[in-house]
């Protein structure tokens, strides 16, 4: 019914830079649903002053640094898959992807080789635009009708705070680990309180190999149910075949990736299993 193209999708980013100081972002997304109909939204707009070398102070409506997909591999051209995970996917994202507040966040070196950063913020929190993560139906079936978490339209009026700490370690070159814990709490639909908390992981062994993982929790009290929880996580590990020395025409320029997905919610169990194969133009 909707034919063989059903899908168009444009997404600018503007960067804008006043001074040594103060700079401007935004992206939009535009895209033609499957039915013809446009849809405009806005990921993200926020103004950044740069107070100090270890110090940056944000306003507006940012990515949420809960966890690292959204802010670190949510664009097409980082994302080694056309998907997002399961825990972070439109229709079953357990966490909101962003909100509209303020923030503080940067980084100082403990070490030559390793760093510690830090993001804090304070936003309006998930709202009534988001219904959660759909659900299963009487039979067992998924029915993926939830359209995630709308970040930034609290039904509340209170607001929810947060923030991630991460650590980078490197004891050579292209070979590295970041290990980062983040988390949430406040208000949600309802009035009644909802938290998350998230652990995220990455790995890089030569220039070649490529492993990445999140654990992600999440709790919500209901006046109905009382608290619900809702746990997801995924691991994704990918290898350039430049790394096998192979002489074969084209093979340097591949990479496989795989990627396993997973959520545990209260009605229920899904699990998704990811393949791609990029071909890189360029280096």
């Amino acid at each position: 019914q909707n034919g063989s193209f059903a899908q168009a999708h444009v997404a600018p980013i503007f960067l804008y830079r006043a001074g040594d100081k103060i700079l401007f972002e935004t992206e939009l997304e535009m895209g033609v649903e499957s039915g013809g109909d446009t849809e405009l939204s806005l990921e993200y707009a926020q103004l950044d002053y740069l107070f100090n070398d270890y110090l940056t102070l944000i306003a507006g409506r940012f990515v949420l640094p809960l966890g690292v997909v959204r802010e670190k591999h949510d664009a097409v051209w980082i994302n080694k898959l056309p998907i997002m995970p399961l825990p972070e996917a439109d229709t079953t994202a357990l966490i909101p992807e962003n909100d509209i507040g303020v923030q503080a966040r940067g980084g100082f070196h403990l070490t030559d080789r390793s760093l510690m950063t830090y993001a804090l913020y304070l936003g309006n929190g998930p709202g009534s635009g988001g219904d959660g993560p759909g659900h299963f139906d009487p039979v067992g079936d998924w029915q993926p009708t939830g359209n995630g978490f709308n970040g930034g339209s609290s039904m509340s009026g209170k607001p929810n705070g947060g923030g991630r700490l991460g650590y980078f370690y490197s004891w050579a070159a292209n070979h590295d680990v970041e290990l980062g814990v983040s988390g949430q709490t406040g208000h949600g639909a309802e009035n009644l309180m909802w938290s998350a908390f998230v652990v995220d992981a990455s790995l890089h062994l030569t220039p070649y190999l490529e492993c990445r993982g999140e654990y992600l929790n999440t709790w919500e009290n209901t006046s109905d149910v009382g608290m619900l929880t809702r746990k997801g996580w995924w691991a994704q590990v990918a290898y350039k075949l430049a790394g096998l020395n192979l002489d074969w025409p084209l093979i340097n320029n591949v990479e496989p990736v795989f990627r396993y997905s997973g959520e545990d919610l209260p009605d229920g169990h899904i699990n998704e299993y990811d393949l791609g194969l990029i071909y890189h133009v360029s280096n």
